[in-house]
């Protein structure tokens, strides 16, 4: 198991061009790469109380077990964990995950 954490990461070039193919309607979900999930959830979800577990790194995001891991301030007041899959990267990208509109 493997666990990432990250303060502050900037937006590369790769992680928006990943970002657009995810939201296109022709997009084939079986085709995101684990590394390419990771670069999208680093990209997306900044600040200090995000962390990815990493339970079982396959090539491809539908072969693999990576959890999100977010909480609120202290860890120990609890917080979300789910796994990552096409379906709730796509929310994170659009910035709907958490219950967010979108902006």
């Amino acid at each position: 198991m493997e666990v990432i954490e990250w303060y502050a990461f900037e937006e590369t070039d790769e992680a928006k061009n990943i970002m657009e193919e995810i939201t296109q309607d022709d997009f084939d979900s079986d085709e995101i790469t684990t590394k390419n999930a990771i670069t999208v959830c680093k990209a997306k979800l900044s600040g200090d109380y995000n962390a990815l577990l990493i339970r079982n790194m396959e090539e491809y995001l539908s072969d693999a077990e990576v959890y999100v891991l977010t909480w609120d301030g202290e860890a120990s007041d609890g917080g979300d964990m789910f796994r990552l899959n096409a379906s709730n990267l796509e929310e994170i990208v659009k910035g709907t995950i958490f219950g967010g509109t979108g902006k």
